[in-house]
């Protein structure tokens, strides 16, 4: 919400994206606004949508007519899992909403072809609001806002490393820039660094595969071992599968280069995949030759056929690390 539209509040806000934070410090925002001229203690209702079995409730909680005070404030979380009887009724009450109530709707994720989100725009395009969740590379940054909001000042490394424990969830990351905060503030100090994160903020971000795939394909061996001894669930022979499926890609990035191809796009045309997903295995192919992708490809099948013969798996997929990193000759 901009400057200019808070002077005058809008029947109804759309709060949509899958970050929380964001969603949870517009609304506060929001109430804090109204909360200036308003009672909320006497003029606020709040709705989970998954719990509203009677629509009629929800309008009439928006057409009663507020307390001493020029404003009511109605708010319905989740309404991506509201019912279709629900919806409808929402999207027929924004046809001519109450003037003295400001309806908030909040939710993770809704279709962009969403009536409900139609609705909305239809009444004013500033009342849809995208919160949707910021890009991984974008965190670090926003991680260092979190604590130099708090009064104290974050290195891109010690950031970087709360991403890699808590995960991606905003409102997780900072719930922990907050303990991180009264951390180093106890023992004298405005700044922290990658070892206090460490020391603070226990790991509950969960692995997945694919982060190890990840790093093998972009030859970054140190936290390839990292991942595999935190991944101890996972069979051997589906992570190598996986190394097989990356080496694949990559072999089939350097031969569309070696063809004249040298754009994401024209190569995310002829793979059929988004140019992200191309980025990632560009730079990753960067670390390699076309003969060593070969050669490694020939050496998973070895490494394959030795894992079903019975060789310990987890030793050999160990090894076959190893032999991508350059670090061995086996």
């Amino acid at each position: 919400m901009s400057d200019a539209k808070e002077k005058q509040l809008l029947p109804v806000y759309l709060f949509e994206g899958a970050d929380g934070l964001k969603r949870a410090s517009l609304l506060k925002r929001l109430m804090k606004r109204i909360g200036e001229d308003c009672d909320l203690t006497l003029n606020a209702q709040f709705f989970e949508a998954v719990h509203v079995s009677k629509p009629v409730e929800v309008i009439d909680a928006c057409a009663i007519m507020p307390f001493l005070s020029p404003l009511r404030l109605v708010v319905i979380k989740a309404v991506d899992k509201a019912s279709k009887q629900l919806t409808d009724a929402l999207v027929d009450y924004l046809k001519n909403p109450c003037t003295t109530t400001v309806l908030v709707l909040e939710a993770e994720k809704l279709a962009k072809n969403s009536r409900l989100i139609s609705a909305v725009k239809r009444l004013d395009e500033h009342a849809y609001i995208d919160c949707s969740e910021k890009k991984r590379s974008e965190l670090p940054l926003l991680v260092q806002t979190m604590a130099r909001a708090r009064g104290i000042e974050l290195t891109r490394d010690a950031a970087s490393q709360l991403i890699e424990l808590v995960g991606t969830s905003t409102i997780a990351l900072d719930k922990e820039v907050e303990k991180l905060t009264a951390y180093v503030t106890a023992l004298g100090r405005a700044n922290a660094n990658r070892s206090d994160v460490v020391t603070v903020v226990a790991r509950t971000a969960e692995r997945s595969p694919w982060d190890f795939a990840e790093a093998f394909a972009n030859r970054s061996t140190g936290r390839a071992f990292v991942l595999l001894s935190e991944l101890q669930g996972e069979s051997p022979v589906n992570l190598l599968s996986l190394c097989v499926i990356r080496l694949r890609e990559l072999i089939a990035v350097k031969a569309l280069q070696e063809r004249g191809l040298s754009t994401e796009s024209s190569i995310a045309k002829v793979l059929g995949r988004p140019d992200w997903q191309v980025r990632r295995l560009l730079q990753a192919a960067r670390a390699y030759s076309s003969t060593e992708l070969r050669l490694l490809l020939i050496k998973a099948a070895e490494v394959d056929l030795r894992m079903k013969r019975g060789y310990d798996a987890h030793v050999q997929l160990s090894l076959f690390l190893l032999e991508a990193s350059g670090l061995s000759k086996h």
